[in-house]
Formats: structure tokens, sequence, C-alpha cells
């Protein structure tokens, strides 16, 4: 494990290749500290600031989540809609699924479920809940 030194020094001069000044060093040298600090303090039972600073802006604390009141606020983020009056009821399968027709797909379907394999896995499923929406299984 020898030759730390050598790879410090490499190190170190690469950072002052970078141009890096002095004011950066202790800006970055003061966010470790205070890495630090909050490592501490959460091991010795505290909280790291953040996330105090989450539970009190409201995040956490309570068992109930009124998401209607969520997606008035905020609509769906991501998905481009505004609210979810405008989204259907009704879901939508994908348009190319590789197990359309196939008659194998609902045991293909549990030997990919099996593997880990979810995504086909869901596909399979999918596939045969289209052949047969009024099979429960």
């Amino acid at each position: 494990v020898g030759g730390g030194g050598l790879w410090a020094e490499e190190f170190a001069s690469g950072v002052s290749e970078m141009g890096v000044g002095s004011g950066a060093m202790s800006e970055m040298e003061s966010a470790w500290r205070d890495l630090a600090n909050a490592d501490v303090q959460e091991a010795a039972g505290g909280e790291p600031d953040w996330v105090r600073e989450f539970k009190e802006a409201g995040a956490v604390g309570s068992n109930e989540v009124d998401f209607d009141e969520l997606d008035r606020t905020h609509g769906h983020v991501g998905l481009g809609v505004e609210s979810s009056s405008s989204l259907s009821d009704q879901y939508v399968f994908p348009t190319h699924n590789p197990f359309t027709g196939d008659a194998d797909a609902m045991e293909k379907g549990y030997e990919l479920f099996g593997r880990g394999v979810l995504s086909e896995a869901a596909l399979a499923f999918e596939s045969v809940v289209q052949a047969n929406p009024q099979d429960a299984k």
C-alpha cells in the first residue's frame, strides 16, 4: 500500500493546475466540515439539518396525504398535464406489445416474473388482460 504520498502530491498538483483558488478551496473544506458535523450529529441521535427542514416544511409527520389537493395545487409535474381532470380514467395499454396474440403469454409472464424481469412480465400479463378482459386470473 505504498506510494500514498505520491498520489496525494499528484492530486494536489492537479488541483493547482485546474486553477482552483484559495477561496474555492476554503469553501470546499468548509462544506466537508459541515458534512462531517452533520454525520456526527446524526450518529449522536440528532437529525441532520435537511431532515429538520423537510419536517418543518410539512412534508412529513402525517400519515394522511391529500393527493387531490396536491394535484390541484401542483398538477401532474413531469407528465405535461395541468390537472387530473384531463387524464382518462381508462388504463392505456402499450401499442407495441410483443406478447399480443401469444397463447402462452400467461405462463411466460409467470416465468419472467420469477426471474425478476418485471417489465417484460407486465407486458405479458397485459396482453392476457387485453385478450380476455373478463378473466380474473
